[in-house]
């Protein structure tokens, strides 16, 4: 990306080369509103001691060699050249923004709202309610006691937003490269993902948001607040806390769900690989499938589950409790598992239903269908390749494979 050049001290010039779409759209916004400023604007040296009372609208403070800088209330831009390493303390309570070069940038914001752009790498903490951090290609740490939009760019990046407290929001655009880990605080926090890198969040007692489309694996420790999380590709694994955990997969998602106490809804997509364990926990769950070829696996689940097919052929697996699985409109496999299981089929799917490890213990549910439905399906049912199958009165088929006989079944309609 091309260099961009700010005003300095004494008629000089400053230049800044930025790295990564975001860190490009906010150096260039502030070098904007520096241009703008025209005529108004007073540049003074960072090496000013002590730094002059600021005069007019528009004042910046000049950093073109390394050292460190406090910059006072009043001064509302803070420039670093190219090269220049720079500590910075901004305790005023005025607005600030930053535009810095690629050299190493610490920065501690506790005051007003502030726009940091650094393409070097980057320590940068900020306070506020509305703050706009974009950093470049370093591995970078964003603290975030505030609100507001962090950038960290490429590399591998941590954002910390423990400090950030009820009520506050800030979204996290993650474009990395390598490993971004973002640990959630009681505000409430957006992870946007679209770079090639992995992600790892931890969640807080704040709503967490987890979307986008990130290429690389994420994995997600949810905790006591809510999080709904948009599966990306390739992989995802979600740890479950005590808060409600809702998680869409996208087209092809693979996915571990581990529950906890918290209730677990998962909705499926074309081609997911979708598993939901809870071998301790409490949590509820429920597993639906949308359309096109999914699977949804609960067999590693000790506590009662809901599966339900789709509009496409869908695999549906059970675990050791007592789980509902319900067939859909395409060629469902369904396993029931363990436990005392119910397989309910709704009227008017006219579906292809397989059922396996279908026992003596488990239950077949035909709703819609009238009560008479269930003596005359079991009548006419026949018994060839090693199963039995029954056809209802809308044409779905129901095969128990490894089944001779259903005498002695539980089969019931309504």
């Amino acid at each position: 990306m091309s260099s961009i050049t700010v005003p300095g001290y004494g008629g000089g010039i400053v230049t800044v080369s930025p790295s990564g779409t975001a860190n490009q759209f906010l150096s260039q916004t502030i070098a904007n509103a520096l241009a703008a400023a025209g005529g108004l604007l007073n540049v003074v040296s960072s090496t000013s001691t002590p730094f002059p009372t600021p005069s007019g609208s528009f004042n910046e403070i000049a950093a073109t060699e390394s050292g460190s800088v406090t910059v006072p209330t009043g001064y509302q831009f803070l420039t670093i050249n190219d090269g220049a390493n720079q500590t910075v303390t901004a305790s005023g309570v005025s607005p600030l923004s930053v535009v810095a070069g690629n050299g190493a940038l610490s920065f501690n914001g506790s005051g007003g709202n502030q726009s940091i752009s650094g393409s070097g790498t980057s320590t940068v903490t900020v306070g506020g309610s509305s703050n706009f951090v974009a950093l470049g290609g370093g591995n970078d740490t964003i603290v975030s006691n505030g609100s507001g939009t962090l950038a960290g760019g490429g590399g591998s990046n941590l954002y910390s937003l423990t400090g950030a407290g009820a009520g506050s929001s800030d979204l996290v655009i993650s474009d990395t490269t390598g490993t971004d880990t973002i640990i959630a605080g009681a505000g409430n926090t957006t992870v946007a993902g679209y770079g090639s890198g992995s992600l790892s969040i931890q969640g807080g007692s704040g709503a967490l948001v987890v979307g986008g489309s990130p290429t690389g694996n994420t994995s997600v420790n949810a905790a006591s607040g809510p999080s709904t999380i948009w599966g990306g590709a390739p992989s995802n694994l979600i740890n479950g806390g005590s808060g409600t955990i809702l998680f869409v997969g996208l087209a092809s998602s693979v996915a571990t769900v581990n529950g906890a106490s918290g209730p677990v809804t998962i909705y499926g997509n074309s081609g997911d690989n979708i598993a939901y364990n809870n071998t301790s926990g409490s949590g509820s769950a429920l597993m639906a499938a949308f359309g096109g070829n999914e699977t949804l696996n609960a067999a590693g689940s000790n506590v009662a589950v809901t599966v339900s097919a789709g509009t496409g052929n869908t695999t549906l697996i059970g675990g050791s409790a007592n789980d509902l699985l319900i067939g859909g409109h395409g060629t469902d496999l369904i396993t029931t598992g363990a436990g005392a299981d119910t397989v309910d089929i709704y009227k008017g799917s006219g579906g292809t239903n397989i059922i396996t490890d279908f026992t003596v213990s488990d239950q077949l549910v035909l709703t819609g269908y009238g009560t008479a439905e269930a003596g005359k399906a079991v009548a006419g049912a026949v018994t060839s390749g090693g199963g039995t199958t029954i056809t209802l009165s809308d044409s779905t088929t129901i095969t128990f494979t490894g089944v001779s006989s259903l005498t002695g079944f539980k089969i019931t309609s309504f």
